[in-house]
């Protein structure tokens, strides 16, 4: 694994609306920036949940870190506030070479 760079891939299913699921992040703690059809975790370089309440396109997990092992933790907290609130949700990991470092989910199936 290189930890030199990572992004997360990630989508979340059914997803709450945007003022709900900033409910949800502000109340177990985090700083988020709420825009127009997006979030921003504002503690992290870059982790930011995308096209909330612009259909017809899915909600998705936009992240990246300099520093492999600090976006996994990152991401495990995350995954963890949206897994107690009951919402579906998938990130992949990848490092610098492309190579997946991390699967977290909640009731998301694998499709390899």
């Amino acid at each position: 694994m290189n930890d030199e760079y990572a992004v997360v891939a990630g989508q979340i299913e059914n997803c709450p609306s945007k003022d709900e699921l900033a409910q949800v992040l502000l109340s177990a703690g985090y700083e988020a920036y709420v825009g127009r059809y997006s979030i921003r975790l504002e503690e992290f370089d870059r982790f930011s949940f995308q096209e909330l309440g612009s259909d017809p396109r899915t909600p998705y997990i936009d992240a990246n870190h300099r520093n492999v092992s600090e976006l996994i933790a990152f991401s495990q907290r995350v995954s963890r506030t949206l897994a107690d609130a009951h919402i579906k949700h998938v990130f992949e990991i990848y490092d610098a070479n492309e190579e997946l470092a991390a699967y977290l989910h909640h009731n998301w199936p694998k499709a390899w």
